[in-house]
């Protein structure tokens, strides 16, 4: 019998779109493994239903003995593991059950993004009350705290966004305009 200490999390990554037939075929073949899914409420006009969406697309969770490692890597849709400096990442048992917590318990607050906001950049709003406006980011509080600047009245104004709800613009500083809100705009 092997020992649970020989067992590690690992992360895959998958082709696109293939992360929920891959965490399929691995538990068809016995292999512990873990997809993070949260609810999500769709609305298409005038309907709306709950969703189950991917938390980290393109990634699966395993946790294998070295004699299971290999296996993984023959699972349809599987492209390999997570690796940092040339070696599979492995993610301890309490990271992963922090995730599982995460996932199970704030289902509505979680946030992932790999686009890096910063002080000084460029966003369109993509959504909500201020949608399609243009600001420069004067600072970022916390994950979802963006403090835009309003150029016309010389001050700040706080504005509750999730970086899911801007999008990066890539023009030169020396181009900025004022829209009538008194935003910073950058055509």
């Amino acid at each position: 019998m092997i020992s649970s200490t020989n067992y590690h999390w690992h992360a895959v990554y998958t082709r696109a779109k293939m992360e929920k037939k891959a965490y399929r075929e691995l538990k068809e073949k016995g292999i512990a493994c873990y997809l993070p899914l949260i609810s999500v409420r769709k609305h298409w006009g005038k309907q709306s239903r709950l969703v189950e969406e991917l938390l980290i697309s393109g990634y699966v969770f395993v946790r294998v003995s070295h004699r299971e490692f290999y296996e993984v890597l023959f699972v349809p849709g599987i492209l390999g593991y997570i690796c940092f400096d040339g070696k599979p990442a492995i993610i301890t048992d309490r990271q992963m059950d922090c995730l599982r917590l995460l996932t199970q318990s704030y289902q509505d607050n979680i946030l992932v993004t790999s686009e890096r906001i910063d002080k000084g950049s460029l966003v369109r709003i993509i959504d909500g009350p201020l949608k399609n406006l243009c600001a420069e980011v004067v600072d970022i509080r916390g994950k979802t705290r963006i403090l835009l600047r309003l150029a016309k009245l010389g001050c700040c104004v706080h504005v509750e966004l999730g970086t899911t709800r801007v999008m990066m613009i890539e023009h030169d500083k020396s181009s900025k305009a004022t829209n009538q809100s008194g935003l910073v705009s950058y055509p």
